[in-house]
């Protein structure tokens, strides 16, 4: 079908891999608004929010991790979805916390940007998620992350006992992201280790 996302031109395949899409970029890839409502009704593709759009076969989590990965590109995923996506916690959610140095990042219903300073943006991994590559905290950092929010403390001791679980420890790694980012993780671990 020509115009639809499953056209053979390597244009149409790249926006087919990417799997969000702003609503200009469908504009100019269907040559149209009205084209583009008409994909709408196929059901190839879904309205996100925001002015953006995704792949119907994703879930919203999904679609706004893939979402900050093409367009944030050097923001990184932190707090909760981090712990998410290292699996430390089992939880669903609807939302992505995103890291970001650029101050002038404002939240909306896709993504919840956060302002750190430059050196705290620190222990970023390169991460394959829903086929796309993403940046998010790694495993430690993503604790420290938790740690720092007050939104997250009632899952900050789940986690923890499930990286306890299934992982080696990383003492080096956590005690430098204390020192650095002002957090106490590994007396939290400690305290952890001990009740159990």
């Amino acid at each position: 079908m020509d115009g639809s996302l499953k056209h053979r031109s390597a244009q149409a395949q790249r926006y087919e891999d990417a799997q969000v899409w702003s609503a200009d970029e469908l504009v100019a890839q269907f040559g149209s608004k009205t084209k583009l409502e008409e994909q709408l009704r196929t059901e190839e593709i879904r309205p996100l929010g925001e002015g953006f759009y995704s792949a119907n076969h994703l879930n919203d989590f999904c679609a706004k991790v893939s979402y900050v990965a093409k367009y944030y590109e050097k923001s990184v995923l932190c707090g909760f979805t981090a712990l998410r996506l290292h699996r430390l916690l089992d939880e669903e959610v609807n939302w992505v916390e995103v890291d970001t140095d650029n101050r002038w990042l404002k939240s909306n219903s896709l993504a919840q940007f956060h302002w750190v300073k430059p050196g705290q943006l620190i222990g970023a991994t390169h991460l394959q998620v829903y086929q796309t590559g993403v940046m998010v905290y790694d495993v430690e950092r993503a604790l420290v992350s938790a740690y720092q929010s007050l939104a997250h403390k009632d899952f900050l001791e789940q986690a923890i006992s499930r990286y306890l679980a299934t992982r080696p420890i990383n003492l080096s790694q956590i005690k430098y992201y204390d020192e650095r980012l002002g957090t106490q993780v590994l007396k939290v671990i400690e305290q952890i280790k001990e009740s159990h």
